[in-house]
C-alpha cells in the first residue's frame, strides 16, 4: 500500500510509479494528426513521470513502439535511414513519426 505512515518518501516514489499507466495504443483510424499529437503528448508524460526518460534511445524507441502498436511499428520499418539521420535515435524516430503523421 503506497500510502502507509512507515514509507518514506522514496518508497512512496517507487511504488508510486509502478502503478502509473502507459497511454493506450495510437488510434489510426479518423484523424491522425490529432491522435498523434495526443498520443505522443501522453507518452512524454508517461516517461516524464515513470523517470524513463534518462534510459537509452534504444529503449525509449521500443518502449514507444511497443505502446503505440501495429500501425506504429509499420510506420517506422517503412522508414528509410537517410544522410545524417539514424533510425537508433530518439528524437530522429520522433520526428519521422511526426512527419509522417501529420501529413497522412
Amino acid at each position: 500500500h503506497c500510502l502507509s505512515a512507515s514509507h518514506d518518501i522514496h518508497e512512496w516514489i517507487l511504488c508510486t510509479m509502478d502503478k502509473i499507466q502507459a497511454p493506450h495504443q495510437l488510434r489510426t483510424i479518423g484523424n491522425l494528426s490529432a491522435s498523434w499529437r495526443s498520443f505522443k503528448q501522453k507518452f512524454q508524460l508517461y516517461m516524464e513521470a515513470s523517470g524513463l526518460n534518462s534510459t537509452a534511445d534504444a529503449r525509449k524507441i521500443d518502449l514507444l513502439l511497443t505502446i503505440a502498436g501495429e500501425h506504429a511499428i509499420d510506420i517506422f520499418n517503412s522508414f528509410q535511414s537517410s544522410e545524417g539521420q539514424d533510425k537508433t535515435r530518439f528524437q530522429t524516430i520522433l520526428d519521422k513519426l511526426n512527419s509522417h503523421c501529420e501529413v497522412n
